[in-house]
């Protein structure tokens, strides 16, 4: 068992990329598993064979327990070694002291989520509203969350715990992963990465909310304040509404200079974002990746000053 006592399962990408590689995550869970279960059955073997060649006619003496207690203790203390490479990996990796690369990966994104049901109008333009969500998600009411990925990860380490059938049985165990899930060592040693996995998901979400302040860009609807515009000069306010409850407001059509200043607005605000970095470094070893969400709002922005300039030269044209 010490091969894989120094040989995480898990290792970063080679090339430009140092994040964790998980291409081939399947196969080679599938390889590890599968030389894990092979070592097991020779142990087993080689257990079964041992007891015929002392011919042992009682394997309830307590010298042959005691000798299978032996055994039983190497490989519980062997795949003890197999989860702490694994998580020492894994804390080494996300050590701010150490000064790692970017470990893990979240994109920032500006999409419509999809996982709702259309049951009425309201809902109905919820679900046409586009919202800042990260890929996977750092939201824990979602599906396919980041903390969720970290715990798969952290799982398929523990289970290779359960894929030698327990040599003690007075331990009424059918393997070792219950055994080696409570170690306290081990589960401190869990325990300091998810505390640090969720101090990187806190700083995450605090990342995004900077960016709150630009979701009238994508909440509000264009043709509706293009309306209000061209007849008031600018969006009613409740107030104005509520004063005017009665005769209704009276039309103040835009002069060209409003027109003007609406244009700067979007113009500025294009290039504001146009200045975003493309990725942010989180405790130096989580990124994300802002270039999906910058796109779209340099778009969305764009859309809205083009609105105004469209509107101008139509109204030339129509002249």
């Amino acid at each position: 068992m010490s091969t894989w006592q120094d040989v995480p399962l898990y290792k970063r990408s080679e090339g430009k990329s140092t994040l964790l590689y998980l291409d081939d995550k399947e196969q080679r869970l599938n390889n590890r598993y599968k030389e894990l279960d092979e070592t097991g059955k020779k142990i087993h073997g080689l257990l079964k064979e041992n007891g015929e060649l002392l011919k042992v006619e009682n394997y309830d003496t307590d010298a042959w327990r005691n000798y299978v207690d032996y055994v039983d203790q190497m490989v519980s203390e062997g795949f003890k070694k197999i989860i702490h490479c694994n998580l020492t990996f894994f804390l080494r990796e996300t050590d701010t002291a150490q000064s790692p690369d970017p470990l893990f990966e979240s994109q920032l994104l500006l999409q419509v989520k999809k996982n709702l049901q259309n049951r009425n109008l309201l809902l109905n333009f919820f679900l046409q509203t586009p919202n800042m969500v990260f890929n996977p998600s750092m939201d824990e009411n979602d599906k396919n969350t980041f903390y969720e990925l970290i715990e798969d990860l952290l799982n398929t380490i523990y289970k290779q715990g359960s894929l030698i059938p327990r040599l003690a049985s007075h331990t009424n165990q059918a393997n070792y992963q219950d055994a080696l899930e409570h170690m306290q060592d081990l589960g401190d040693l869990r325990n300091e990465f998810t505390e640090r996995v969720n101090a990187v998901i806190a700083k995450a979400n605090e990342f995004r909310a900077l960016f709150n302040k630009y979701a009238y860009l994508w909440v509000d609807d264009r043709q509706e304040f293009m309306r209000q515009f061209l007849l008031y000069g600018h969006v009613l306010t409740q107030e104005e509404i509520e004063a005017n409850a009665e005769q209704g407001v009276p039309q103040n059509p835009p002069t060209l200079q409003q027109f003007k200043e609406q244009v700067d607005t979007y113009e500025s605000i294009y290039e504001e974002v146009s200045k975003f970095e493309d990725t942010k470094i989180l405790d130096k070893w989580f990124r994300v990746d802002s270039r999906p969400f910058k796109q779209a709002l340099l778009n969305i922005a764009k859309k809205w000053s083009f609105m105004f300039k469209q509107h101008l030269m139509d109204d030339v044209t129509n002249r």
